[in-house]
């Protein structure tokens, strides 16, 4: 592989905020933007990553995650993350706090493009994307978060769009929802 950059790493999980805005600030690197908008939050340690990504710097970027703070900055700054199972990917260089938890994983503008840089940096030979095609998803079962997703009438044409797609892909779709557990 070629390191064409490093990206900014927020420091103790990504928990530094300043003002409203969640996240992504360091000592060394400052607060990374977001590319949609300065106003918009970055979220957790792999801001960095995420934000570069976002914003057309790299095709695809590395982060970590702990406890969303891979999947997290992903989210909030519109690319894809995928949360690789624990010693999938090396883990070698990198302080965890979590030891049983930590651990790089691909962001990328695309499903595909993440599966990609996935295939690169495991420890086995498997060809993420090939499950990838349309087909991929006839007979599985996908939980729809509805009541979750639905706390804001505003999503219901995203939610309503994501349905279709799904079932048009094959999948058999069921209601699901967040069972919270005692701490």
């Amino acid at each position: 592989a070629i390191i064409l950059g490093k990206a900014n790493l927020s420091e103790l999980g990504g928990m530094v905020h300043q003002g409203n805005r969640m996240g992504g600030t360091s000592a060394v690197g400052g607060r990374a933007i977001n590319p949609y908008g300065d106003d918009f939050a970055t979220s957790g340690s792999s801001s960095g990553s995420a934000v570069a990504t976002a914003a057309l710097l790299a095709v695809a970027s590395v982060g970590t995650e702990t406890s969303g703070s891979l999947l997290s900055p992903a989210a909030k700054n519109g690319v894809v993350a995928i949360k690789p199972t624990q010693g999938l990917v090396s883990s070698q260089g990198i302080l965890p706090v979590v030891t049983n938890n930590d651990g790089p994983g691909p962001v990328a503008r695309s499903v595909r493009d993440a599966a990609r840089l996935l295939a690169a940096i495991d420890t086995v030979d498997v060809d993420y994307s090939g499950g990838l095609a349309i087909s991929g998803l006839s007979g599985k079962t996908v939980g729809v978060l509805t009541a979750d997703i639905l706390d804001d009438r505003n999503r219901q044409p995203l939610l309503q769009k994501a349905v279709s797609a799904l079932t048009v892909a094959g999948a058999q779709l069921r209601p699901a929802r967040i069972v919270k557990t005692p701490a």
